[in-house]
């Protein structure tokens, strides 16, 4: 007769796996085995072991009464949440009783906790870890360096790697945000590693743009279960703390000094430049002056469509726009040329935002300076004939004045 022991594959949630031992043919009489369970990659030993005793003991000698073909050894299996691929160890036949010889001694027991292993409706318990990412999901722009946490659900007996990136999405990669890429390495009971995105805080107002950072190419066993986070970058002041920058353009209108009978011209300038255009409606307001009369009629500013060495003049018709990249706009009103002597006088342009700025006006002045002088009298020379019984002056004023001017006379004796 020779003894035989079969492998065994079973999942580590199966408790216990069991090993059956034959015999080829009866025996006349008891014939003994001994039996003893060896460690493998699977520890074999006291509690905490992959292995554990039993109902059978680790080792023994089993006994086959005359008619017995088979006999069991069956030893506990711990299930832990470490993950350990498969592992094996074996349980050996030796020391046959006389007149019985070993066939196949080795009986090799495999223990899967992949989730395999085990029939149909059976335990299926499986510790292949999985891997996921968890980062900062709004930022302000001037947060700095950002970390992101990739996590292992449960510790591994071996070494586990995974690739990860930062893509470009509406924000762009070496511009917006440090290039980053790399291999996170975990090693043997490592569940948590993290990594750094850097944010470039930049004065270009860009709005709310976002990247992507993501998980690939896991190793050891390990699958991913969230692999991609999600990051907005805010310049508009919010998405902090940390940080509190605000790209968000403010507009402004320089104050100007205009000699009459030139034009006015006005420029319309943003804080900062802004990637979107900046659109707002233009306003002029009398002052010290009135349009229409020391200027032209309100109806008639311009924009410069073109650039400041080269203007194009165009007629206003509702909103203004500074164009995505550009910091300001120049935009004119004629002034009228008159003979009054008037001193300075002011009128206002005022820019109300309607998209891309701020929700503040802003609001500049024109000084028109006076070309006519202050306005001089004069009185005329006049000879008459003693008979005319009268004689005339004429006192003049070279240039009218805007307001009522006034001069005293008086006649004085000469030979009359």
């Amino acid at each position: 007769p020779q003894f035989s022991i079969n492998d065994v594959t079973v999942n580590e949630g199966a408790g216990t796996i069991t090993f059956t031992v034959s015999l080829s043919n009866p025996g006349a009489t008891a014939l003994t085995v001994d039996y003893a369970s060896v460690s493998g990659t699977a520890t074999v030993g006291a509690a905490g072991s992959d292995v554990t005793a039993g109902t059978s003991a680790l080792t023994g000698t089993l006994t086959f009464a005359p008619g017995v073909l088979t006999q069991t050894v069956t030893l506990n299996v711990t299930n832990d949440t470490v993950y350990e691929v498969s592992e094996a160890f074996a349980v050996n036949l030796s020391n046959a009783s006389a007149g019985a010889g070993i066939a196949d001694g080795i009986g090799a027991g495999t223990i899967k906790d992949d989730g395999t292993g085990s029939p149909p409706g059976g335990p299926s318990d499986n510790d292949a870890p999985t891997l996921a990412i968890a980062g900062p999901v709004s930022v302000n722009e001037a947060a700095g360096t950002l970390t992101y946490t990739v996590t292992l659900s449960n510790a591994a007996s071996g070494p586990i790697t995974v690739a990860y990136n930062a893509a470009s999405g509406t924000a762009t990669a070496g511009t917006d945000f440090s290039s980053a890429a790399g291999t996170l390495t975990f090693a043997p009971g490592v569940t948590s590693q993290t990594f750094t995105v850097a944010i470039t805080n930049d004065t270009t107002f860009e709005g709310a743009e976002n990247y992507t950072v993501n998980l690939s190419a896991p190793t050891g066993g390990a699958t991913i279960a969230t692999g991609t986070v999600t990051t907005t970058i805010n310049d508009d002041g919010t998405g902090g703390p940390p940080g509190t920058d605000n790209d968000t353009p403010v507009l402004s209108i320089a104050n100007i000094s205009v000699v009459e009978g030139a034009s006015a011209v006005f420029t319309v300038s943003i804080s900062n430049p802004s990637t979107s255009a900046v659109v707002f409606t233009p306003s002029l307001a009398n002052g010290t002056a009135t349009l229409g009369t020391d200027t032209a009629a309100a109806g008639t500013l311009e924009f410069n469509s073109g650039t400041v060495a080269a203007p194009v003049w165009t007629a206003v018709t509702g909103n203004v726009t500074i164009p995505a990249g550009a910091t300001s706009v120049q935009l004119r009103l004629a002034t009228t040329d008159d003979v009054i002597s008037e001193g300075n006088e002011t009128f206002t342009l005022t820019a109300t935002p309607v998209s891309g700025a701020t929700t503040t006006p802003a609001t500049g002045t024109a000084t028109i300076t006076d070309n006519d002088g202050t306005p001089q009298f004069s009185i005329n020379d006049v000879t008459v004939n003693e008979g005319a019984g009268t004689i005339t002056f004429t006192v003049s004023l070279s240039n009218p004045g805007a307001t009522a001017l006034t001069v005293d006379y008086a006649s004085v004796s000469g030979t009359a």
